[in-house]
């Protein structure tokens, strides 16, 4: 049986941190456990996890003084795609301490890890000899495992110069969803593909730093789109029916996960008489769903 592990400097009591379930939403949508049915990795993950910290407790047990600069945070990480981030940086209160996180659906796959830290974001010059003195050091954690159910399989996407290679719309394109295969048995992976012009201002910088403000109107009308024309596949094949199953990972498995995210209660043949009748009122709803799902 091995010990606990030394860091090298004080740490607190566990009973100094108490820490509430953290609640997970999928778009705009609150689960009931640490998984996601339904989940498509055009839907983002968001994480809110309340703290109750005894501070001055904590404090005093790591030998900080009343001064010491202490923060929290979110951390997470996709165990399918390696992707990992983190949510903003709390300074820590007394009481109630409220963490959040956005976890973006193109990062994510299978299972996530969330972990709520606290660390010393600051050198105390008053502590004690053995309080912890690097910036960073961690002070407390905890992790949960988020299970992704669903179509959570990713098609492939793509930063092309579409001009050089000849895709649609040249220079001034922005994104081209290729569609190499109509079968729903294919697996997606093989059927699509998200071409992003790399070549082009605005989808430039969205590719260099995608969590932007100023980037999160074009990440809404991506999100739109691409939902738009997999659903036109939808409508379109008379042969697709959102009762089948085509088998986990399939292209006809991931229209029937975007039924259910974007228009949900309305089957396909439901569907395809709405957008007979009055094509427009269902793309609003959809450009709805799109962008309310995407803060």
């Amino acid at each position: 049986m091995s010990g606990p592990i030394s860091v090298g400097y004080l740490q607190p009591a566990p009973s100094r941190v108490r820490s509430e379930r953290p609640e997970i939403r999928s778009g705009d949508r609150a689960t009931t456990d640490m998984s996601v049915p339904d989940w498509h990795y055009l839907t983002d993950i968001t994480v809110e996890w309340v703290l109750d910290i005894d501070l001055e407790g904590l404090t005093k047990d790591c030998g900080l003084t009343a001064n010491a600069c202490i923060g929290a945070m979110l951390a997470w990480r996709s165990e399918r795609t390696n992707l990992r981030a983190g949510g903003p940086v709390v300074n820590v209160a007394a009481g109630h301490n409220t963490l959040t996180a956005l976890l973006p659906g193109s990062d994510l796959g299978g299972a996530v890890s969330v972990e709520a830290r606290i660390v010393l974001l600051e050198t105390d010059s008053a502590a004690e000899r053995l309080a912890p003195r690097r910036s960073g050091s961690p002070l407390w954690s905890e992790s949960h495992r988020i299970t992704l159910e669903g179509s959570g399989g990713r098609f492939p996407t793509t930063a092309t110069d579409f001009a050089s290679a000849g895709l649609p719309g040249g220079d001034a394109g922005m994104w081209y969803l290729e569609i190499a295969d109509s079968d729903l048995g294919a697996s997606v992976t093989q059927a699509l593909r998200l071409h992003l012009n790399s070549t082009n201002t605005a989808v430039r910088a969205v590719l260099d730093n995608p969590t932007a403000d100023s980037n999160l109107h074009i990440l809404r009308f991506l999100r739109y789109e691409t939902a738009r024309q997999l659903l036109m596949v939808a409508l379109r094949d008379e042969e697709f029916d959102d009762r089948a199953d085509y088998g986990r990972g399939t292209l006809g498995d991931m229209l029937i996960t975007l039924l259910r995210i974007y228009l949900p209660g309305r089957g396909i043949a439901q569907l395809r008489n709405d957008y007979t009748l009055n094509p427009a009122e269902v793309d609003a709803e959809l450009l709805a769903v799109a962008w309310r799902d995407t803060p």
